[in-house]
């Protein structure tokens, strides 16, 4: 969309590299190292990556290593690693890491940052011994618990109450013991799940990538930081060299570091850049149920609206607009409203009811777009060290993802619940990861979220709960931790590595490898790394992060309610879906016929989550800032304006994970920075 904006200008952006080589743009056509020695260092960093980076959220509470869609932990760790490289450049090139080698050590920290963060393994934790922990005489879990399959959850008791007490060790033999099959069933799951999303990555790079040429948005930062400190860069000028890109940098860490110094200091005044929320202004009917309304200033959240095209921004920031609207017309009506909607009730307008059809129809067109693609392609097929992204070939990279989905059917069938119902979910749950993965890759989001609908409660709106057995009910509850939150999905990651593979020649093997290995080394090393701060210092204690000690409860409870009081099919929750479906239907065929259409479906698909609650004002500022310099300075001013909006990004990131880390060397409770 970039190029289509240059064209329009009159400037080819690929022409213009004597304007943007401060960027850091020289370099793809380097000859790539084997990459096995970046594989042993992301083996050594990964444990270290998650380690680090979950002590600090869950523990100490002083900084955010995952969750945003440009992963903060990973951009500090190549941060770090671009400061050694540059370091070790006037030495010896060949100590430093080449610009392929530190792809994949990015890559592997990412993949191992996604297994372990929320939606994932921070998640199931939490869950996998609360059912013995929290049954009681009052609310009757025991009713369901024993139907869960023994060899998914740990059963000692004292194991379970030291788990939640603390002041114990994980390398207790009993723990060892009680935790051995479950965290060995799990892991195998998790990495056939990251094994699945990299097969279906590899399929619809192409397409993605090469044919269709999507912007890829958040890789830009990291790219620029590769290339500024590889060891391989010529002696131009560099990233790391640009002034304009230091003076973003600090601009955005003087004002996150004025909210610091506000939060320790409270007499200092501070700078808005968190959520202020408008919705509470709004008492009267009908405006009071337009929901979460609030303006925020994130820097680098205004950059990645910079980044995009400007189709893509506009669209994500008007299509969230429209949804409070619809809010406030449908208690116009006298029918639902988001206070309604919060309260747990399925009301109009249906907001995630319409964000799941537009998900699910959206991947289905998706992959009927990549398949005719990759048809079109397999006629000029190329060698795979010579396709750009590619890792596997298509029949491999099919075959091994149709091998995965049925292991992961299975397995789901094997616990309890009817083949229909584990395939059913394996193919929405498929369907919306593929398309998060396009969200990131085309919009950036910032903060990524699926529909807040949870996907085994996509079937039962459609079946109705009676449909599924008391068994099925609870073995699905139990798989909720992965469908509860999609901030940390490797899907959209994996991506990003294939993109940047196409970017700057990456050993293919090395990669690939790098992949796998992030995503089983990241789980073990997740798992150590939880089980370790939970028997040392207590899940249900206060010296853990609240957010994660009602995981376990709040499934406990979804499930009992479900089996209390099983629900019909929900209709007006179908009827939603429907219009979802047909709403992104028609923006596609729209955006198809008409030239200049200016409204994306990426933007109504973000439009059904919480990922602009936070994102629409930084989004629009971003839109806006953009527009005004294609105006009056094309693709000139563009690229010119362009290394000050990384650097946003990079202060944005860097400086508050230096009060992090300051943070917890004092070991006091620090501000953060993201989200509120």
């Amino acid at each position: 969309m970039r190029a289509l904006e240059a064209r329009k200008s009159g400037t080819n952006l690929v022409d213009r590299s004597a304007e943007i080589e401060d960027l850091g743009t020289e370099g793809k056509n380097f000859k790539p190292r084997s990459g096995w020695r970046a594989v042993a260092i992301g083996t050594v960093l990964v444990p270290v990556s998650v380690y680090f980076g979950n002590y600090a959220y869950v523990v100490t509470q002083a900084l955010l290593w995952g969750q945003t869609s440009l992963l903060r932990g990973p951009v500090f760790v190549l941060f770090v690693l671009a400061l050694i490289n540059l370091a070790l450049r006037p030495l010896n090139r060949r100590i430093g890491l080449s610009a392929s080698e530190m792809i994949v050590i990015y890559s592997m920290i990412a993949i191992a940052t996604c297994v372990s963060g929320f939606g994932m393994l921070q998640f199931l934790i939490n869950m996998l011994p609360a059912g013995s922990y929290f049954a009681n005489n009052i609310n009757h879990y025991d009713r369901f618990i024993h139907l869960i399959p023994s060899f998914l959850v740990p059963h000692d008791p004292r194991v379970i109450q030291e788990f939640y007490i603390g002041h114990a060790s994980f390398l207790d033999r009993a723990v060892l013991a009680d935790w051995a099959v479950p965290v060995a069933v799990w892991s195998a799951f998790i990495v056939a799940m990251c094994w699945v999303t990299l097969c279906l990555s590899i399929l619809i790079s192409r397409p993605w990538i090469q044919s269709e040429r999507l912007t890829f948005p958040l890789v830009e930062l990291p790219l620029s930081m590769i290339r500024g400190a590889a060891s391989e860069r010529p002696t131009a000028k560099g990233f790391f060299d640009n002034k304009v890109m230091w003076a973003g940098f600090a601009v955005a860490g003087i004002l996150e570091s004025i909210d610091y110094l506000n939060y320790f200091y409270p007499s200092l005044p501070a700078i808005p850049i968190k959520p202020t929320h408008l919705e509470t202004y709004f008492t009267t009917l009908p405006w009071n149920h337009m929901g979460m309304f609030a303006v925020a200033f994130y820097p680098f959240a205004i950059s990645i609206g910079f980044l995009l095209s400007r189709d893509v921004s506009f669209s994500c920031w008007f299509f969230y607009l429209l949804t409070r609207l619809e809010n406030v017309t449908a208690a116009a009506f006298g029918s639902g409203g988001a206070a309604i909607a919060q309260s747990g009730m399925k009301q109009p307008p249906y907001i995630p009811e319409q964000g799941v059809g537009a998900f699910v129809v959206f991947g289905v067109i998706l992959l009927v777009r990549a398949y005719k693609q990759s048809r079109k392609n397999e006629l000029r097929e190329i060698p795979l060290d010579q396709a750009g992204s590619g890792l596997l070939s298509n029949r491999i990279a099919s075959v091994g993802a149709a091998i995965g989905i049925a292991a992961l059917t299975a397995f789901v069938n094997y616990i309890g619940v009817p083949l229909w119902a584990s395939a059913a979910f394996w193919a929405i749950y498929l369907l919306i990861v593929i398309v998060l993965a396009r969200i990131v890759s085309e919009a950036g989001a910032g903060w990524a979220w699926a529909p807040s609908v949870l996907v085994h409660g996509i079937i039962t709106d459609f079946t109705g709960v009676k449909a599924l057995s008391s068994k099925a009910i609870t073995d699905f509850g139990l798989l909720s931790w992965f469908e509860m939150d999609f901030r940390d999905n490797p899907m959209p990651h994996q991506l990003e590595a294939l993109k940047m593979r196409d970017e700057v020649a990456t050993s293919r093997k090395a990669l690939f490898w790098g992949l796998v290995i992030a995503s089983i080394l990241g789980t073990i090393a997740a798992f150590a790394t939880y089980l370790d701060i939970y028997y040392s210092l207590g899940a249900a204690s206060s010296k853990v992060r609240p957010a994660l000690q009602v995981v376990g409860p709040n499934m406990l409870s979804h499930i009992n309610n479900l089996l209390l009081y099983p629900g019909r099919p929900d209709r007006g929750a179908v009827t939603g879906m429907v219009i979802g479906s047909v709403a992104v239907s028609a923006l596609v065929a729209l955006r198809q016929i008409f030239v200049g259409w200016p409204f994306n479906p990426v933007g109504y698909v973000l439009s059904g989550t919480q990922s602009m609650d936070y994102m629409w004002c930084p989004f629009m500022i971003g839109w806006a800032i953009k527009s005004v310099t294609m105006r009056y300075s094309g693709a000139v001013g563009y690229g010119r304006l362009l290394p000050f909006f990384l650097g946003l990004i990079l202060g944005d990131y860097i400086v508050p994970m230096l009060w992090g880390v300051f943070g917890m060397c004092a070991h006091v409770q620090v501000y953060m920075a993201f989200p509120h």
